[in-house]
């Protein structure tokens, strides 16, 4: 009877060890998947972003690049900029990011002495600092999906993870 009792709880472990991992294993890929998908629309947030300030950055070159400004061009200007703010306000996943590199006040203020001056130059400088800044951190988001999967089950800090 002792061998059998003994064979009955072993079985009872391995069957119970078997559910357990499945259990550990299924925890681990909906944890992945997760932050997988949060990392994506991170990056579509900062692609968003971008497309929002380049193409208000077009339209404000386009309006420069007439002698006469028109008022239907400034409207054009003054839409693209208020989309671009739009845009700038609307992150979800990325606001640490947006606040930290202060895009929000930095457009407005841009577009703001734009509108006044028309000084491309500085419009052009800002456009470009803020570009930068949003591309380098896209590109640390980038960086942290492909890295190592031990340090992504385990949470491994990572100098890659955006600061």
């Amino acid at each position: 009877m002792t061998h059998e009792y003994f064979a009955l709880i072993g079985t009872a472990l391995g069957i119970l060890g078997s559910l357990a991992v499945l259990f550990v294993g299924q925890r681990m890929s909906r944890s992945w998947q997760r932050e997988q998908w949060i990392l994506d629309r991170r990056i579509e947030e900062f692609r968003e972003l971008l497309t929002a300030l380049a193409e208000a950055f077009a339209v404000a070159m386009k309006l420069h690049a007439e002698v006469v400004i028109e008022s239907e061009r400034l409207r054009e200007f003054m839409n693209g900029h208020a989309n671009a703010l739009r845009v700038i306000r609307s992150r979800i996943f990325i606001v640490e990011e947006v606040a930290q590199f202060n895009i929000e006040l930095r457009w407005a203020e841009a577009g703001a002495r734009y509108q006044r001056t028309l000084d491309v130059p500085h419009f052009a400088t800002v456009f470009n600092e803020m570009r930068i800044q949003i591309v380098g951190a896209a590109r640390i988001t980038q960086a942290y999906i492909h890295r190592p999967s031990y340090k992504r089950i385990f949470k491994h800090k990572d100098s890659t993870r955006a600061q």
